[in-house]
């Protein structure tokens, strides 16, 4: 997972906007500390987090019309399936991947892509090629 940094270059025309967009992704602050916060430029609104958090926040900041950037501070390869399995952070397309077809650690890498668009459906689909009730 990689972590990142995100980091205010500029407020634009729309400060209102970016004031609330900021209060939305650091809720500690209020109204005052907020608008103090903007005082100085640039600055970082989010650091170490991670690149899910700080794409959101970088959207957000973007959609209200601030300048703002992503630094990617560290971005270490996504860890396999088997180590994923070893930790229990697999995901359920991951688990039954594993499960029905243990000989092929790869089968969930190569099916992520279809994970968004078909969901379980892959796994289901992979429970009956397992049990000899589809042809695979």
């Amino acid at each position: 997972m990689s972590e990142c940094t995100v980091k205010l270059k500029g407020i634009g025309a729309n400060k209102i906007g970016v004031i609330k967009a900021l209060r939305e992704i650091t809720p500690s602050l209020g109204l005052k500390e907020a608008k103090d916060f903007l005082d100085v430029m640039p600055r970082n609104v989010l650091e170490n987090v991670g690149a899910l958090i700080g794409e959101t926040a970088l959207q957000k900041l973007k959609d209200a019309g601030a300048d703002v950037e992503l630094v990617v501070l560290n971005s270490a390869p996504e860890p396999t399936t088997s180590a994923k399995a070893g930790a229990g952070e697999l995901s359920e397309l991951e688990r039954l991947a594993t499960m029905c077809f243990p000989n092929k650690p790869d089968l969930a890498v190569k099916l992520k892509p279809f994970e968004a668009q078909y969901g379980l459906h892959l796994g289901w689909y992979m429970g009956l090629i397992k049990l000899g009730l589809v042809q695979g």
